[in-house]
Formats: structure tokens, C-alpha cells, sequence
């Protein structure tokens, strides 16, 4: 079994009761809905790699408001190469939209099958990944319910 440690940079874009997501296109969350972000690259800082991601993934370029916490999960699932005990850590931060809001719904080539403003009423009834509820969780202790 390929041991594997990712390290990631992770985007909780919310507003007006929306959270901006990705369709994801592989990985261990293929097929549910994720937050835009991804590994941080050599020399980069975790703040410079969301932006990056978040523009990649959704189209929309953001800027880092707060960070919210970090996520530490260790689990096992088959990918491309076999079976991989995986060793997820992330980074997560608010970030705000500095222009336009439209995301791009069509794939990126890597990552996301389209970006989609989701309901958090429909979010519920909805295969999110298990990164989006944690980050929905912590923004939820470092602000008011009324401010989701």
C-alpha cells in the first residue's frame, strides 16, 4: 500500500446563505462536493496557495479574510495507482470575492468539474466532502450563525 501525505490550502467562500463549491474530478472526495483549494506548491505560503487554487478551481480570484483552523485525517481509499493510506492536512481560511462572483462551471483539466453557488439550506441533501463540513463547522464557531 503507497503511503501518501498531502498538504493543502483550503478556500470557504460564503455569502448571501450561498458557499461557492467544486464538483470534484479525483481523489478520495471524487464525485461529491468540495471546497476550492489544493496542495501548496514549493516556496509558497498556505495563503498564497488558496488564492491560487481557488482561482484555478472556480475561476474566482479571492483574497484571504481570516484563517479559520487545520484539519489533520488520516484514512485509506483506492485511487489510480491502488490502494493509498493517505494522510490529509489543510489549512482553511475565509476568503471574500475581490471582483466578480461568477464561477466557471465547465472542468478545469485537473481538480473540479465546475464551480456552483450551493444553497446551505440544500447543503444538507447534498454528497459534500468531509472537508466542507469541517470548515463550515469551524467558520461556524468563529462567527455569529447570523453572518454565515
Amino acid at each position: 500500500m503507497i503511503q501518501e501525505t498531502r498538504i493543502g490550502a483550503y478556500g470557504l467562500c460564503l455569502r448571501d446563505g450561498r458557499v461557492l463549491l467544486i464538483d470534484k474530478a479525483k481523489g478520495p472526495f471524487t464525485g461529491m462536493l468540495d471546497l476550492p483549494g489544493g496542495g501548496i506548491e514549493f516556496g509558497e505560503t498556505p495563503e498564497e496557495a488558496v488564492v491560487r487554487e481557488f482561482m484555478e478551481e472556480t475561476g474566482v480570484v479571492v483574497a484571504v479574510e481570516s484563517i479559520l483552523g487545520a484539519y489533520s485525517k488520516h484514512f485509506q481509499f483506492e485511487g489510480p495507482r491502488g490502494w493509498l493510506d493517505f494522510h490529509h492536512l489543510g489549512f482553511f481560511y475565509r476568503v471574500q470575492p475581490t471582483g466578480d462572483t461568477t464561477p466557471r462551471t465547465e472542468p478545469d483539466g485537473l481538480d473540479s468539474l465546475g464551480a456552483h453557488w450551493i444553497d446551505l439550506a440544500d447543503l444538507a441533501a447534498r454528497a459534500a466532502s468531509p472537508l466542507v463540513h469541517h470548515a463550515l463547522d469551524l467558520a461556524g464557531r468563529a462567527t455569529s450563525p447570523h453572518s454565515i
